[in-house]
């Protein structure tokens, strides 16, 4: 009974540790040393479509610019083509927060993963 109830425990956290959550990631350690991530928020529009907003801050005395992408995914995990999926320029103006607002290209879009780089 041990050996079936230990089984089942480890294929629910194997399960739920590979399952698709969202994310943002910073894939330039520049980026990271002067962006500070504080909030992400999230949405369902009353049109269906997921909403996201990152909440930052840019900790330096300087204007930065920087680049950020969003690959939304399906319930399957599958990409669904956008145009948030494509590098867009951001500007980080000096010791100041701001907030970067993304829509889902579709209803069907249940995460997402947002990409930072310079």
């Amino acid at each position: 009974m041990k050996l079936i109830t230990s089984a089942i425990f480890i294929s629910i956290v194997l399960f739920t540790g590979c399952a698709d959550k969202s994310f943002v990631k910073t894939v330039d350690n520049k980026v990271a040393k002067y962006v500070d991530i504080q909030e992400v928020k999230e949405r369902v529009r009353d049109d269906g479509l997921l909403e996201i907003q990152i909440n930052a801050q840019n900790d330096t005395d300087e204007y930065k610019l920087f680049k950020y992408r969003v690959d939304w995914q399906d319930k399957d995990g599958f990409l669904i083509p956008s145009l948030s999926s494509k590098w867009a320029d951001f500007p980080a103006h000096k010791n100041s927060s701001f907030k970067i607002n993304v829509v889902a290209p579709s209803p069907k879009a249940t995460t997402y993963q947002v990409y930072l780089s310079e």
